[in-house]
């Protein structure tokens, strides 16, 4: 794309600004009805090589089921002629790079109040994704795979993010190559030796993600790539005297010690998960804590960084408005957009894993023979059967099938078969449900919304601090939001359209943005009230915890 001039009509977007460039694709701001997002398309060299297409998609695949707060949201992906493009939420913020270099240049670290937030933000993020598996019929887990300090961000608001899934993949055997997978400074010595990559890649890379912010450089480096690799396999980690770091000689030496097993040259003796790289870090007294709320690192950046935010919104904002006629006019023309994940890809209902001490078995009987197996997933629209019988039935095929989930939970239904996947010692089979009636769909809907609720709350309890729930409210001008603060958010109240409903209590963070800017912020809140108006729509009345400063911030930039 790079002999093309700006500005590019990408299916719905029209892409007016180049944010950043990668070896496979490049990042533009694009605008779609007067809001802006950051779409990434597939450089025009890429496209005769298959595994970059192959690569671009599986970003596409694992972007759209990613579904946490720290990650940048894919809310659209396909392709429009020969363009692949991915549009993701819009970060607005400073990546920890420019952090270190701005401090640098004042010859100073950053701060470890702000360092240890970002840490901590970091690991629950990787404890989520580590523990995220995208693929259908894949035990195995994700991992991030180009983990450095430019994809490690806090946006203006101040929550972290963590960018960039174009390396991403599930643990495997895939090998990929030196050329395109992390940067050298961050990868561990068995990268170097033939390992394929896996988890404990972002492991280590994370340790030398919190060497350099702590101690204000890289443990490893060399004027040539070479030689840098031949360090990072062989030479020992240098462990600097910094007593300012910790409050006594025993933290210090507990302080080098952490570094010394995250960083050792042999994986066996680092730390086997991102939860106990956090754990011991985490140990660790230092002269400064942590910060413990978006209010003071939004407040932070506000602080340090405000000359260059309000720089950035000024850009973008340029941007689009120059461009905003060109994008009326061409973002009605119809560019068919061909999904880049096909549908046959994406569950079409709802469905939940059955645990094998919930006994959740079902009886076939396929030509007077009768199979017993075992329920691996349910949807109201079929199931997921572990198959170890040798006899495997043909795609195709119908068959009565007897679901018993204990009890009195026992029926019939009629179903095909859709497709096996061989395995060592069994086969996955799919079936859909051809014959089922209302109330046996009830059945299986409740069955599912309980188990997803359970397994959300848990999840939630475990990602998110005290089961955080996020809103984000978009305003169609800053005079909007400006009347929104003096009439209701100053009195410690809002009132909200969602499109989900929202329990009595329910803590939120609630997030104002308006047309207009890029710069946003944030309120503690609790759901007081939930009226349903449609089908899909709820009102919510919010009782808001307000920070003075966030508030001041806002009315600044809205008011007149």
């Amino acid at each position: 794309m790079t002999e093309e001039k700006l500005p590019i009509q990408v299916g719905p977007y029209t892409l007016v600004y180049k944010l950043g460039e990668g070896g496979l694709a490049n990042v533009f701001l694009g605008l779609k009805n007067r809001q802006g997002y950051a779409v990434k398309v597939l450089k025009r060299d890429r496209l005769s090589n298959q595994k970059s297409i192959q690569n671009f998609v599986r970003e596409a695949r694992i972007g759209s089921n990613i579904k946490h707060p720290s990650f940048s949201k894919v809310v659209h992906h396909g392709k429009v002629g020969d363009y692949y493009f991915l549009a993701m939420e819009l970060v607005f913020g400073i990546n920890v790079f420019d952090m270190i270099q701005y401090f640098q240049s004042y010859g100073k670290n950053i701060p470890l109040s702000i360092t240890l937030y970002i840490l901590k933000g970091a690991c629950e993020a990787l404890r989520y994704m580590h523990d995220k598996t995208v693929f259908q019929f894949s035990e195995t887990k994700l991992f991030h795979g180009d983990l450095s300090p430019s994809n490690l961000m806090i946006n203006q608001s101040g929550f972290f993010k963590l960018m960039d899934l174009g390396s991403s993949n599930q643990e495997s055997t895939i090998k990929i190559t030196k050329n395109h997978f992390g940067k050298l400074q961050f990868l561990p010595p068995e990268f170097f030796q033939g390992t394929s990559p896996n988890q404990l890649f972002d492991v280590y890379a994370m340790a030398i993600i919190a060497y350099q912010m702590i101690h204000g450089d890289l443990p490893f480096k060399a004027i040539s790539k070479t030689e840098l690799v031949e360090i990072i396999k062989n030479d020992p980690v240098p462990l600097p005297d910094n007593p300012e770091l910790t409050p006594d000689e025993e933290q210090e030496n507990a302080l080098k010690r952490f570094f010394l097993k995250a960083l050792h040259k042999d994986p066996k003796k680092r730390h086997a998960n991102i939860k106990e790289f956090e754990k011991d870090l985490f140990l660790i007294h230092f002269t400064e804590p942590p910060l413990t709320s978006f209010h003071q690192a939004s407040a932070f950046l506000r602080e340090h960084f405000s000359s260059q935010l309000k720089s950035i919104d000024q850009t973008w904002n340029d941007q689009i408005s120059f461009y905003a006629k060109y994008h009326q006019e061409h973002s009605k023309d119809r560019q068919n957009v061909e999904a880049l994940v096909l549908p046959t890809d994406r569950r079409k209902s709802p469905r939940i894993s059955i645990s094998e001490d919930q006994k959740a078995i079902v009886e076939a009987t396929p030509d007077d023979t009768t199979f017993e197996f075992r329920i691996l997933q349910l949807s109201r629209g079929g199931l997921l059967a572990h198959w170890e019988n040798e006899e495997v039935p043909e795609d195709g095929k119908k068959m009565e099938l007897k679901l018993d989930f204990g009890g009195d939970d026992r029926f019939k239904v009629v179903a095909e078969v859709r497709y096996s996947i061989k395995q060592k010692r069994f086969h996955y089979v799919g079936f859909e449900f051809k014959e089922i009636s209302d109330k046996r769909v009830k059945f299986i809907d409740r069955m599912i919304d309980e188990k997803e609720y359970i397994e959300r709350s848990e999840k939630e309890k475990l990602y998110h601090f005290e089961g955080m729930r996020n809103l984000h409210i978009y305003y169609p001008s800053k005079d909007v939001l400006y009347k929104e603060l003096t009439t209701n958010v100053q009195h410690q109240r809002a009132v909200v359209v969602s499109a989900s409903p929202f329990d009595h209590n329910t803590k939120i963070q609630l997030h104002l943005h308006a047309l207009g800017t890029f710069q946003s912020g944030a309120f503690l809140g609790t759901v007081v009230m939930c009226t349903k108006i449609n089908e899909n729509k709820y009102q919510l009345g919010l009782q808001l915890t307000l920070d003075k400063k966030t508030l001041d911030f806002l009315l600044a930039i809205a008011g007149p």
